[in-house]
């Protein structure tokens, strides 16, 4: 067996492109997982005892496509991935409240947010509210839940100047009913949660999971004091952070700065912002718009919902019950909207947008 790496090397410096394909041939003929371990050897041997360098080229390369056809262990045959309803996509699982499969299989309230291989579904937006009823109740919800980060670079515009650059997207929820965090400061677990909650993922966490996040993202973040026992607020980041921490998702979070690059992330999953909560912001008209031009009343971090091409908006899914619009067609509730131009204002102002990292 000397002569092994000789000839080995003879088969990959001299065989030529046309005697590779001949070595195909030869290496897998009609029946050759059937060839004996005695027919290998005695196909080696005359290897050696070729009266030439190119017999034994020749010789060799024969022998090395039935070895390796026919007598080297063949590796056993990898199954089919899973299909729909398989095993857990991104997202992975979780001790905490259970793992949720890929769509088609089961989905666990409070399990990790695994994706969908599900299209987009139907983009239907916001009905509006009967004249006899207020978009925004204004429940005067505690307003010190999100902090701007200090150390997080902005990208500041000195106008209001952005280009449409992606189609309309609004992803569907997997709960009707909107998170309520009451009276808790708890809006970046809240924003989270729903993030999560949201298509692709297809988790359903509970207000629970919302307060789980919002409680180590304390931990996590750089002000000062934890919850429990002291409510005091957070930021989008930080709770990002602490749903992997928790098992609620295996992705990471990126910072978006900019109404172009919102337009990009939405198409593959909603966001979180983090901004200034206005009066106008706690009382969107009937039809849902928060306008610009009120007085700044806290900080706040709800879902970023949906982005509207042919209306210049974007949407938010807030974490108040009692407030907001339905989607239009659905049960679903809790939703208002940011002309592209506010939303722009709020960017330049320092607004906070991180968004899933998705393939």
């Amino acid at each position: 067996m000397r002569l092994l790496p000789l000839l080995v090397a003879l088969v990959v410096l001299s065989c030529s492109p046309r005697d590779h394909t001949d070595d195909a041939t030869l290496s897998a003929p009609q029946g050759c997982a059937t060839i004996p371990q005695t027919d290998c050897d005695a196909a080696y041997n005359q290897a050696k005892k070729a009266p030439s360098v190119v017999t034994q080229k020749q010789l060799a390369c024969a022998w090395l496509g039935i070895y390796l056809g026919a007598c080297h262990p063949q590796p056993a045959p990898v199954p089919p991935s899973p299909g729909v309803g398989g095993s857990t996509a991104s997202g992975g699982t979780t001790s905490i409240g259970g793992s949720s499969a890929v769509q088609g299989g089961a989905s666990s309230i409070g399990g990790s947010s695994a994706v969908t291989t599900t299209t987009a579904p139907e983009i239907a937006f916001l009905d509006c509210n009967p004249a006899s009823a207020s978009a925004g109740k204004n429940p005067h919800h505690l307003l010190s839940g999100w902090h701007r980060r200090p150390d997080r670079a902005k990208h500041r515009r000195l106008t209001v100047s952005y280009s449409i650059v992606a189609p309309s997207s609004f992803p569907k929820a997997n709960v009707a009913i909107n998170l309520d965090q009451a009276d808790l400061g708890s809006c970046t677990g809240n924003g989270t949660a729903q993030c999560l909650s949201t298509w692709p993922f297809t988790a359903k966490l509970t207000e629970s999971n919302a307060v789980a996040i919002y409680s180590l993202a304390t931990k996590l973040d750089s002000f000062a004091g934890t919850y429990p026992p002291t409510d005091t607020g957070s930021d989008g980041a930080s709770a990002a952070k602490a749903a992997k921490q928790l098992g609620f998702t295996s992705l990471d979070f990126v910072a978006v700065d900019t109404v172009e690059g919102a337009q990009v992330a939405l198409q593959k999953s909603t966001c979180i912002i983090g901004t200034d909560w206005t009066v106008n912001d706690s009382n969107p008209t009937a039809c849902g718009e928060m306008k610009d031009g009120s007085a700044v009343q806290g900080g706040h971090e709800p879902q970023l919902a949906f982005w509207d091409a042919k209306l210049k908006r974007f949407g938010i899914r807030n974490s108040w019950l009692d407030w907001g619009n339905k989607r239009t067609g659905t049960s679903d509730t809790g939703y208002a909207y940011w002309s592209a131009g506010t939303l722009q204002k709020k960017l330049n102002a320092g607004a906070e947008i991180d968004c899933p990292v998705l393939p």
